[in-house]
């Protein structure tokens, strides 16, 4: 009889004891194992790569042309020679190596998630999502303490000084090819140097007791 397809990650299996050409369905059943279980992708934003090597991940991103034309959003995964596709599901998470961040699967687009865990306490806080105009401060309400994180735009100020002893705040901040931001209340940076900021950058903010120390978390 032929092969049932589980609901998840559409496995197949359901063959009659002692059928034949069985081993089709068991083969793409292992490719697509080896090729999802512990997701971790080169890139999300790459073009199709010259030189590929067998085992090589990426997210394609929208509108990729050649090998990966029409595939958008889907986990390609190059096999010996030939390119694979697999459609993700809501809820998947890839880690996206040269960036080093996560990407969770929205069930339409891939986007960083929504939450952070404080692993101290094993709680979940809620991102905060504010864009800030290029030309104005950014005073930032932290009256709820923990972690916040925040999208600013580029070539604006940073006022640090409401931070708290034991509060932390990390930033996500777009801007062109180069850009700079000032700071209030900013009392050094961990290793005493400004960072040179890339197009997107992350950083993070935290007060120590005695200062607030910036932490340059690097970017792309």
């Amino acid at each position: 009889m032929p092969a049932i397809q589980g609901p998840n990650l559409g496995l197949n299996y359901g063959w009659t004891l002692g059928e034949s050409g069985w081993n089709t369905g068991m083969d793409a059943n292992l490719k697509k194992l080896d090729a999802l279980i512990q997701l971790t992708v080169l890139s999300a934003t790459s073009s199709v790569p010259a030189s590929p090597t067998s085992g090589d991940r990426y997210i394609v991103p929208a509108g990729a042309t050649g090998a990966w034309a029409g595939q958008d959003g889907k986990i390609a995964r190059y096999n010996v020679d030939t390119w694979e596709f697999f459609t993700a599901s809501a809820g998947w998470v890839a880690q996206v190596l040269n960036t080093g961040h996560r990407l969770r699967f929205s069930g339409s687009a891939w986007a960083a998630p929504e939450e952070v865990v404080v692993l101290e306490t094993g709680s979940l806080i809620k991102d905060y999502a504010e864009t800030v105009n290029a030309t104005s401060g950014a005073t930032l309400d932290r009256s709820t303490g923990g972690i916040q994180r925040l999208n600013l735009g580029a070539n604006t100020t940073l006022d640090l000084s409401d931070l708290a002893a034991g509060q932390s705040v990390m930033y996500r901040v777009t801007g062109g090819a180069t850009y700079t931001l000032s700071y209030t209340g900013l009392g050094a940076w961990s290793d005493g140097n400004v960072p040179t900021l890339s197009a997107i950058h992350y950083l993070e903010f935290v007060h120590d007791g005695v200062e607030v120390v910036g932490f340059d978390c690097g970017g792309r």
